[in-house]
């Protein structure tokens, strides 16, 4: 059995942090993704990226 070492807090806050934004990131890149399918559905075609 491998055992991993101990994670100090602020290596626990680091790690917490980059799940959030990873999440938002999903989150934000649904949201595009829906309104590029509701605008092509009306005719309307956009680029892919959210610069665009």
């Amino acid at each position: 059995m491998r055992f991993s070492r101990v994670k100090s807090v602020e290596e626990l806050d680091m790690q917490a942090l980059q799940r959030a934004r990873d999440r938002m990131i999903r989150e934000r890149t649904g949201q595009i993704n829906q309104i590029r399918a509701f605008l092509l559905e009306n005719g309307v075609t956009i680029v892919q990226g959210r610069a665009n």
